[in-house]
């Protein structure tokens, strides 16, 4: 089966991802791994650096902005993944502390959001589709992800 990965530039606003979708559905029956979308891990990462509520709220905005119109334009539900994100950001601006698996853990959440609205622009395409995480495709991490930074 052929695996297809897509960049954050290559998923950077709605028309990258409707474009990424026509290439998914040209290519087939495959599987399709999604970076985060352009600059959203960097931004991540940088407000773990310095982890201040005010600078949380700033993020989640700035995340909801970029993510929202390609997410309403194919349908895409991310509730569930900003309302986790936004009680780990806070959790974490509460606490000032980032652990290893806490910091792997809210980088995820970019790759979580553009899998998500890939899968929801596929069908707007004309292939079925579905975004699933790494644990419910049956991957498995061998040991610590993070060390392989």
């Amino acid at each position: 089966m052929k695996v297809l990965k897509f960049g954050g530039a290559a998923l950077a606003d709605a028309d990258a991802i409707a474009h990424a979708a026509s290439i998914i559905v040209a290519s087939g029956e495959c599987v399709v791994v999604t970076s985060a979308m352009a600059g959203v891990t960097d931004a991540l990462e940088e407000a773990l650096r310095d982890p201040d509520e005010s600078a949380m709220t700033a993020l989640i905005q700035d995340l909801h902005a970029k993510h929202r119109p390609p997410a309403d334009r194919f349908g895409a539900d991310l509730d569930g993944i900003f309302s986790r994100l936004e009680r780990l950001l806070y959790g974490i601006a509460s606490t000032e502390e980032v652990t290893p698996r806490l910091h792997d853990l809210v980088l995820s959440m970019g790759e979580r959001l553009s899998a998500r609205i890939t899968a929801a622009a596929v069908p707007s395409a004309g292939t079925p589709a579905c975004a699933l995480e790494a644990a419910q495709a049956g991957l498995r991490s061998l040991g610590p992800f993070a060390p392989a930074r």
